[in-house]
Protein backbone atom coordinates (compact mmCIF):
# COMPACT_ATOMS: atom_id res chain seq x y z
CA UNK A 1 0.00 0.00 0.00
CA UNK A 2 2.79 2.43 0.83
CA UNK A 3 4.52 1.74 -2.48
CA UNK A 4 1.24 2.38 -4.29
CA UNK A 5 0.70 5.62 -2.36
CA UNK A 6 4.24 6.84 -3.04
CA UNK A 7 3.90 5.97 -6.73
CA UNK A 8 0.55 7.71 -6.96
CA UNK A 9 1.89 10.84 -5.33
CA UNK A 10 4.86 10.95 -7.68
CA UNK A 11 2.61 10.36 -10.68
CA UNK A 12 0.30 13.19 -9.62
CA UNK A 13 3.37 15.42 -9.30
CA UNK A 14 4.24 14.67 -12.95
CA UNK A 15 7.19 12.47 -11.95
CA UNK A 16 6.17 9.34 -13.85
CA UNK A 17 9.74 8.07 -14.18
CA UNK A 18 10.14 7.99 -10.39
CA UNK A 19 6.64 6.59 -9.83
CA UNK A 20 7.19 3.46 -11.92
CA UNK A 21 9.53 1.69 -9.50
CA UNK A 22 7.12 2.20 -6.58
CA UNK A 23 4.13 1.04 -8.61
CA UNK A 24 5.99 -2.05 -9.80
CA UNK A 25 6.85 -2.91 -6.19
CA UNK A 26 3.22 -2.49 -5.19
CA UNK A 27 2.23 -4.96 -7.91
CA UNK A 28 4.93 -7.41 -6.83
CA UNK A 29 3.23 -7.59 -3.44
CA UNK A 30 -0.31 -7.63 -4.82
CA UNK A 31 -0.72 -8.24 -8.53
CA UNK A 32 -4.49 -7.81 -8.18
CA UNK A 33 -4.22 -4.19 -7.05
CA UNK A 34 -6.14 -2.71 -9.98
CA UNK A 35 -5.55 0.90 -9.00
CA UNK A 36 -1.79 0.25 -9.13
CA UNK A 37 -2.20 -1.23 -12.61
CA UNK A 38 -4.11 1.89 -13.68
CA UNK A 39 -1.44 4.18 -12.25
CA UNK A 40 1.41 2.20 -13.78
CA UNK A 41 -0.33 2.30 -17.16
CA UNK A 42 -0.74 6.08 -16.85
CA UNK A 43 2.93 6.44 -15.87
CA UNK A 44 4.12 4.46 -18.89
CA UNK A 45 1.80 6.41 -21.15
CA UNK A 46 3.11 9.70 -19.77
CA UNK A 47 6.63 8.57 -20.64
CA UNK A 48 5.65 7.65 -24.18
CA UNK A 49 5.86 3.90 -23.57
CA UNK A 50 2.41 3.01 -24.84
CA UNK A 51 3.16 -0.68 -25.45
CA UNK A 52 4.08 -1.12 -21.78
CA UNK A 53 1.00 0.85 -20.69
CA UNK A 54 -1.55 -1.27 -22.56
CA UNK A 55 -1.59 -4.43 -20.40
CA UNK A 56 -1.83 -2.41 -17.19
CA UNK A 57 -4.61 -0.17 -18.48
CA UNK A 58 -6.52 -3.22 -19.76
CA UNK A 59 -6.17 -4.90 -16.36
CA UNK A 60 -7.76 -1.93 -14.62
CA UNK A 61 -10.66 -1.25 -17.04
CA UNK A 62 -13.17 -2.86 -14.69
CA UNK A 63 -12.60 0.05 -12.29
CA UNK A 64 -13.19 2.73 -14.92
CA UNK A 65 -16.23 4.68 -13.74
CA UNK A 66 -15.71 7.88 -15.72
CA UNK A 67 -14.16 6.54 -18.93
CA UNK A 68 -10.71 8.01 -18.31
CA UNK A 69 -8.97 4.63 -18.47
CA UNK A 70 -10.71 3.82 -21.74
CA UNK A 71 -9.54 7.15 -23.13
CA UNK A 72 -5.95 6.50 -22.04
CA UNK A 73 -6.07 2.98 -23.46
CA UNK A 74 -7.37 4.37 -26.76
CA UNK A 75 -4.41 6.78 -26.82
CA UNK A 76 -2.03 3.89 -26.15
CA UNK A 77 -3.56 1.81 -28.94
CA UNK A 78 -3.32 4.79 -31.29
CA UNK A 79 0.35 5.27 -30.40
CA UNK A 80 1.13 1.63 -31.15
CA UNK A 81 -0.68 1.67 -34.49
CA UNK A 82 -3.68 -0.36 -33.32
CA UNK A 83 -6.18 1.94 -35.02
CA UNK A 84 -9.19 -0.38 -34.90
CA UNK A 85 -8.71 -1.13 -31.19
CA UNK A 86 -8.23 2.58 -30.57
CA UNK A 87 -11.48 3.36 -32.40
CA UNK A 88 -13.49 0.75 -30.46
CA UNK A 89 -12.01 1.81 -27.13
CA UNK A 90 -12.70 5.47 -27.87
CA UNK A 91 -16.32 4.59 -28.68
CA UNK A 92 -16.62 2.84 -25.32
CA UNK A 93 -15.13 5.95 -23.65
CA UNK A 94 -17.77 8.10 -25.34
CA UNK A 95 -20.55 5.76 -24.20
CA UNK A 96 -19.32 5.92 -20.61
CA UNK A 97 -19.03 9.71 -20.77
CA UNK A 98 -22.57 10.01 -22.12
CA UNK A 99 -23.86 7.78 -19.34
CA UNK A 100 -21.99 9.80 -16.71
CA UNK A 101 -23.42 13.06 -18.09
CA UNK A 102 -26.96 11.67 -18.12
CA UNK A 103 -26.61 10.46 -14.53
CA UNK A 104 -25.19 13.82 -13.47
CA UNK A 105 -28.10 15.66 -15.09
CA UNK A 106 -30.58 13.28 -13.44
CA UNK A 107 -29.02 13.83 -10.01
CA UNK A 108 -28.96 17.61 -10.47
CA UNK A 109 -32.61 17.57 -11.41
CA UNK A 110 -33.42 15.34 -8.45
CA UNK A 111 -31.85 17.66 -5.89
CA UNK A 112 -33.10 20.85 -7.50
CA UNK A 113 -35.03 23.00 -5.05
CA UNK A 114 -38.21 24.47 -6.43
CA UNK A 115 -40.52 27.02 -4.88
CA UNK A 116 -43.70 25.70 -3.20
Amino acid sequence: QLNFLAGGILLNQQQANKAISFLKKALEYDSDLLSAHASLGRAYLNLGEAAKAIPHLKSALITDEDGSLHYQLARAYQSTGERELAKRTLQKYQEIQKSVQLEKARLEKEVQITPP
